[in-house]
């Protein structure tokens, strides 16, 4: 079975337009999980504009339709491009259904007389080493889960806990290569809904909408280790729960904050 590496890089097929193949075992239900197709946006809007020195810093994403095993295409155009900005659209498609939509913008760093702050109450991240592999996989959990390892340091799901919160260690099995923005989106997606803390069984739900702000990079961090996640879960009605969820370098490192709104089925 192909590594994440290779099944989230869409192959260039002309201007703006790229193919995809969605490979049996990686799904979350009846299609592929949320963060492959994340990844693919991404990879392809990237390859699309072209600048390096342009980094992701905030992708929104609606997933529309769950992809089903094999082909698909990308088509990616720039909305945009700036001195300093870029903003692309791509569209995830099987046939004429269309799976998923996504908006990145891509920016260089400013050169403004503004020293910023970092205000964020960073978790108490030890060595992940300390902490045990948890036994997610199939049936169980989705079928993708196969393909990462969890270490659970608090919120187990379906514990009946007070409170929809969950943090703990994340990476693939197979160490990734392209640690970019792609890499954080789809390991932010890689984690189970919070709300399910606060369950006593399983409950399936997807989701819908998909925000990531790209704060940090993985430069200079040991590219076999996790990442550290920690999630919580405020508001949830009508059958739709809210989540806010962070992404940190071992080192403590802030690197992505992404926001998804579930849909509760």
């Amino acid at each position: 079975m192909s590594s994440f590496d290779a099944i989230s890089t869409p192959r260039r097929q002309g201007e703006g337009r790229f193919s995809v193949t969605f490979e049996d075992g990686w799904q979350q239900g009846r299609g592929a999980y949320g963060g492959l197709s994340l990844a693919l946006l991404v990879r392809a809007m990237k390859e699309v504009s072209n600048a390096p020195e342009r980094p992701l810093r905030s992708l929104s994403a609606a997933l529309l339709s769950p992809p089903m095993v094999g082909e698909a295409t990308i088509d990616c155009s720039v909305l945009r491009a700036g001195s300093g900005l870029s903003a692309l659209s791509a569209r995830l498609a099987q046939g004429d259904t269309l799976l998923a939509s996504a908006t990145g913008v891509f920016a260089k760093g400013r050169a403004v007389d503004f020293v910023g702050y970092d205000e964020v109450a960073r978790p108490a991240i030890g060595d992940f080493r300390a902490v045990d592999v948890a036994p997610v996989g199939p049936p169980l959990a989705p079928t993708f889960t196969q393909h990462f390892e969890f270490r659970v340091v608090s919120g187990v799901p379906f514990s009946g806990g007070a409170h929809a919160a969950s943090e703990g260690w994340v990476r693939p099995k197979i160490p990734c290569a392209l640690r970019d923005e792609a890499f954080l989106a789809a390991v932010a997606d890689a984690w189970w809904p919070c709300f399910l803390v606060r369950e006593t069984r399983p409950r399936p739900a997807v989701t819908i909408a998909f925000s990531l702000d790209v704060v940090g990079d993985c430069e200079g961090l040991d590219s076999e280790a996790p990442l550290y996640f920690r999630s919580r879960s405020d508001h949830a009605r009508a059958g739709y729960s809210l989540e806010t969820r962070e992404l940190y370098g071992h080192d403590g490192r802030l690197l992505a904050v992404n926001h998804q709104t579930f849909a509760i089925l």
